[in-house]
């Protein structure tokens, strides 16, 4: 999953858009995001062709009761790396393209993109008791550690009422487990999903951002189907 490795350049370059004020600073932020989550995708489709279960093309979300139990910790590890890389850029790229207003996203898409996110971060959640399970001892927590602090700021930050319900029982069952340190991580106040700095009001060049930002694909998020 080396493709997740741009990720923090990506996010460095976000946290300079404060001091430079750019729009096209902020167009280029967001093209990088979203060139990584079309390469993850990639990554996703060319991966699960290569396994024989339920966790490939046609991985169809559990009951919000029920967990996921995969065939082994590689693929857990792998798929909830993937997820969790996924809604970090697509978290910025909707919040970054909401400064751009001219990329058009829609009242009624933001929430569609939305609900896709949160699909991903509630199969993070399903994920908890497999990785804590006895049989994987300390690499199952361990390999949780980013995937659960992405969900967990995700839920407090936009969660509806199954990702809460979730992510409090993920937490309860990772406390019960006895993996404190787990949960001290996820419970942090570093985080990894920090509001983006805003942008001053730029109106002169909005019709050039129009032409150079044309046929982005952020109101058609979604990735291979999780759903």
């Amino acid at each position: 999953m080396s493709i997740g490795a741009g990720i923090p350049a990506a996010l460095e370059a976000m946290d300079r858009l404060e001091d430079e004020q750019d729009r096209h600073k902020v167009s280029a932020c967001l093209r990088k995001l979203l060139d990584i989550m079309k390469r993850l995708d990639n990554w996703r489709l060319a991966y699960t062709t290569t396994l024989r279960t339920v966790y490939g093309f046609d991985m169809v979300e559990p009951p919000a009761a029920e967990d996921i139990w995969y065939p082994d910790i590689t693929v857990a590890n792998s798929l909830t790396h993937y997820w969790a890389f996924w809604v970090i850029c697509a978290v910025y790229a909707l919040r970054l393209g909401s400064e751009l207003s001219c990329l058009g996203l829609s009242r009624d898409e933001y929430p569609r993109q939305q609900r896709i996110i949160t699909t991903k971060v509630n199969l993070i959640l399903k994920s908890v008791k497999y990785l804590t399970s006895d049989d994987l001892k300390l690499f199952g927590p361990t390999s949780l550690c980013l995937p659960a602090k992405v969900a967990y700021e995700y839920v407090q930050q936009t969660g509806d009422a199954e990702s809460t319900a979730l992510c409090n029982n993920a937490i309860r069952h990772i406390g019960n487990r006895g993996y404190f340190y787990l949960n001290a991580f996820i419970q942090a106040d570093i985080v990894v999903l920090r509001p983006i700095p805003r942008m001053r009001p730029q109106s002169a060049k909005l019709d050039s951002e129009k032409n150079n930002l044309a046929g982005f694909p952020l109101a058609n998020i979604s990735g291979p189907v999780d759903v």
